[in-house]
């Protein structure tokens, strides 16, 4: 379970940012739109198999590559960056 933005308004200024697992958290922060907790859940039931698995993080590592090389301060895609790596080295 991880606590994820899925219901927001639809205003100026709110957008999708970060090229992968991207947020909307960041744009409503800098608008001031205030957030709240809720019981609504989302079940996601893609990436089952491991060949799925392998492939995603594959692609994933490769995005994210170059967005901590343009983008070092980013310490949201640097930890998903570590976590792709990982994955990458346990599946060797």
């Amino acid at each position: 379970m991880v606590p994820q933005v899925r219901v927001f308004p639809l205003l100026p200024g709110v957008k999708w940012e970060i090229p992968l697992h991207e947020q909307i958290l960041l744009s409503l922060r800098r608008i001031g739109v205030p957030t709240e907790l809720t019981d609504l859940r989302v079940e996601h039931s893609g990436y089952w198999n491991e060949s799925e698995v392998a492939a995603k993080n594959l692609r994933n590592l490769q995005i994210l590559t170059r967005r901590v090389r343009t983008n070092p301060e980013d310490a949201f895609s640097q930890r998903n960056y570590r976590n792709a790596l990982n994955y990458e080295r346990l599946m060797r």
